[in-house]
Formats: C-alpha cells, sequence, structure tokens
C-alpha cells in the first residue's frame, strides 16, 4: 500500500469506529464492538486500495458501504449470532444492496422527477427487503420476536409465506440472486462471482427482482 492510500487509512479510523458504533447499537450488548471495527478495517483498507480522487466521489462516500459490508460479512460468519441479530444483519445489508443499485440510477440523473422516482422505488423494495431478512436460517419461517404479540407474529407468518410464494414466480436467475443474498446470506459480490457476472449486472438485477417482488405481494412497509 502505497503513502497516499495508507494516509486514507489513518485519517479514517474515527470514520470507522462511527460506523461499527451505529451497527452495535441494533445488535445483541454481547456482540463486541471490538469485533465490529476490526471488520469494519478489512473495508476502510479495501476501500483505500481501490479508491480514486478522479471520480469526484469523496472518500467517505465510497469507503460507506465497503466498510459496511464487512462488517456485516464478518457477521454472517458468527455461527453463535442469535436468529434476532442475524435478520437486523440481513435487513442492513440488504438495504445498503438496494441503495446502491438504485443510486447508479439517481447518480445518473439530476432530475427532480427522476429522483423522486428512484425514492420511492427504493421504499417499496425496501418493504420487501424486510420481509426476506425475516427468513430464518432454516427457511421455515419468522423466529418468534420478544416484542410482538401472538397474533403479530401469526400475521408475520403470513407476509413470510406470501414471500416464499412470490420469490417462486420470479424467473430463475432472479430466485437465484434472491435466495443466494437472503436465504443463504451471500454478498452481491460472492453472487457475481458464483454467477460468473459483473457486480453492477447482479445488482441491477437484484433491484428489479425486489421491485418484481414488492409488487407480487403487495407488502406492507416495516415500521
Amino acid at each position: 500500500m502505497d503513502d497516499s492510500k495508507n494516509d486514507l487509512v489513518v485519517q479514517h479510523q474515527d470514520y470507522v469506529v462511527a460506523l461499527a458504533r451505529n451497527i452495535a447499537k441494533k445488535l445483541p450488548a454481547h456482540v463486541e464492538i471490538e469485533d465490529l471495527i476490526g471488520f469494519g478495517q478489512l473495508g476502510l483498507v479495501e476501500a483505500a486500495n481501490r479508491y480514486d480522487f478522479r471520480t469526484g466521489v469523496s472518500f467517505e462516500t465510497f469507503a460507506y458501504r465497503r466498510i459496511r459490508g464487512a462488517i456485516f460479512d464478518g457477521l454472517r460468519k458468527m455461527t453463535w449470532l442469535p436468529p434476532g441479530a442475524r435478520s437486523v444483519v440481513k435487513f442492513e445489508s440488504g438495504v445498503d444492496a438496494t441503495a446502491e443499485s438504485l443510486g447508479e440510477g439517481a447518480a445518473a440523473s439530476d432530475d427532480p422527477e427522476i429522483l423522486a422516482k428512484n425514492f420511492r422505488q427504493a421504499l417499496r423494495s425496501l418493504g420487501a427487503v424486510f420481509l426476506l431478512s425475516q427468513e430464518d436460517e432454516a427457511g421455515e419461517g419468522l423466529e418468534p420476536a420478544e416484542h410482538t404479540t401472538p397474533d403479530q407474529q401469526a400475521e408475520q407468518r403470513e407476509l413470510i409465506s406470501k414471500v416464499r410464494k412470490a420469490v417462486e414466480r420470479l424467473d430463475e436467475k432472479q430466485q437465484t440472486i434472491l435466495k443466494m443474498h437472503y436465504f443463504e446470506g451471500q454478498t452481491l459480490t460472492d453472487c457475481a462471482k458464483a454467477l460468473g457476472h459483473h457486480k453492477a449486472w447482479v445488482s441491477r438485477l437484484h433491484a428489479s427482482a425486489l421491485e418484481q417482488l414488492h409488487k407480487l405481494i403487495e407488502a406492507p412497509l416495516p415500521g
């Protein structure tokens, strides 16, 4: 690593800590913040190695999802994480993937109508991300949440059933990406490598799959 890239790593230590703490707030207290920071450091180094200032994008913007993605990758490897925490990891990483996919279209235009359309699409897609993230590790339904009533749990299970049935109506490539990313916990980068395509292609197909999935299930937004 040359001096300029090393300087980026040194100068953004606090940035990694801040992102790690933000994620830690959504996880059980026994998840060590030091572990998250360590995972984030891997993402920071990757970002520093790949950053090109000539693009005009700030380093923080460029590094944001790479740092968070590295933290989520590390969390997915923690086999002892409870199902509720795994759902948080799936949802948060799904949010990042959706934002990245849709952000490509937003960045290409300053037209307010196009930006508004992309924002609405993101909200609709996040509804599907939320439902997909609730699928448990065995793919058999929701892990009961302590803060929900039995009626709410039954409603959530019904929604998950709709998602699973809707997924079966997508085309084969869309199904493959959604199942790999949400049910198997693979990153979009891993999906791209496994399928032999560029990540940009997988990201676009991921975004279109979520949009179509939402239309099939007519899912309410989370929260």
